[in-house]
């Protein structure tokens, strides 16, 4: 089994768009953070440094969806 780089470069992209995801839906940071059981600081770091897990992902992804 080969591993697919265009998965990979969509979770990266995905990461450097999540800011923009949430602004588009009016989503807040805190309520994000605050739903996933995360502390402002380390949430604002990983958005900054783009360093999110995939389950913190599907967290997320299924508070905006």
């Amino acid at each position: 089994m080969k591993v697919d780089a265009q998965i990979i470069d969509a979770f990266g992209k995905l990461q450097i768009s999540l800011p923009d995801i949430l602004r588009s839906y009016g989503i807040t940071k805190k309520f994000i953070y605050t739903n996933i059981e995360m502390s402002r600081s380390t949430f604002d770091r990983k958005i900054k440094e783009k360093t999110f897990t995939v389950t913190e992902m599907k967290r997320i992804a299924e508070l905006i969806n």
